[in-house]
């Protein structure tokens, strides 16, 4: 072998040992925290694993977990209670982080304090907003019946988290004030991207803030929008902490969310091999979905 291809040969060995060395340990956290756990997870969906001692010592079912939870009524009631809160949360949060956004972005009045005081939600943690928020449902002494009671409008209280027809609203209604604000900051630094002359060009042609917002703005934000929609509906499927804090679940299953019916599952009743099962069909689903979304952004991606 010539000299010069050997040189050639040693410097590529080096530096792809380097670039190997450099990533090694991030491979090795995505391995420990994500690949590892998932393969257990799959893994403990074909046994009768309850938590505790070995995984193989436990009885092996195959896919009955999964047959089961196509016949479990208590999961099918989860499954539409987590579509609900998904679709009324994900849609209320892109259309007042889109407006919001949109204030920001026109710089009106007042706006540098809006754009610090509209992001403070974001900022409190998740048990300080939870708490906060019951404390503003309470049905006794909570400040929104208090108000009511201020404004002589007696007949719209409720205890909100208590009964089965206002808990699944009040609970998406505090979800909104907590994650919208990122959505905000993220649609306005996609507004910060669309070329002035375009804004500049339909105001010459006379266009009003309506139709500019409508056939120009609404349409190159399509992109943002369909991520912060998939980021959203993962978050709703997979998350059950909040809820959690606020409700339980309840009232009588009311805001009992899939994420939180695993959870349950798992910790509460020791049926850890059936809860992995439906964490697999959420991931599965939310997979299929995302595939989709991200498809149709593609489709309505713009080049600024």
């Amino acid at each position: 072998m010539p000299v010069r291809s050997k040189t050639a040969l040693r410097v590529r060995l080096r530096t792809n040992l380097i670039a190997y060395s450099l990533i090694f340990p991030g491979l090795l956290v995505f391995y420990l925290f994500v690949i590892y756990p998932l393969l257990q997870t799959v893994t403990f969906s074909f046994y009768r694993y309850g938590g505790v001692g070995s995984l193989f010592e436990s009885t092996f079912v195959g896919l009955r977990h999964f047959t089961d939870a196509f016949a479990d009524e208590k999961f099918g009631r989860a499954i539409v209670n987590t579509f609900y809160f998904s679709f009324i949360h994900t849609l209320t949060k892109l259309a007042l982080a889109f407006l919001l956004a949109f204030f920001l972005y026109r710089k009106m009045k007042g706006w540098k304090w809006f754009q610090v005081g509209l992001y403070m939600p974001a900022i409190v943690p998740m048990v300080v907003s939870a708490v906060i928020w019951r404390f503003i449902y309470e049905g006794n002494f909570g400040l929104l019946n208090y108000l009511l009671r201020a404004l002589h409008m007696e007949r719209f209280q409720h205890y909100w988290l208590s009964e089965t027809a206002t808990a699944m609203n009040a609970v998406i209604v505090s979800s909104v004030w907590f994650s919208m604000p990122f959505a905000m900051l993220v649609l306005f630094s996609y507004m910060l991207r669309i070329p002035n002359d375009l804004l500049e060009a339909a105001t010459i042609d006379g266009a009003s803030t309506r139709q500019t917002v409508a056939h120009i703005i609404f349409p190159l934000m399509i992109p943002a929008l369909l991520l912060m929609s998939i980021l959203s509906i993962a978050e709703d499927f997979k998350g059950y902490a909040y809820i959690l804090l606020f409700t339980n679940g309840g009232p009588v299953g009311k805001t009992e969310v899939v994420g939180l019916y695993a959870y349950k599952q798992a910790f509460s009743y020791g049926n850890f091999g059936y809860a992995s099962a439906l964490s697999i069909l959420v991931l599965a689903f939310l997979i299929v979905l995302s595939l989709g979304l991200v498809n149709r952004m593609k489709k309505n991606q713009f080049e600024f």
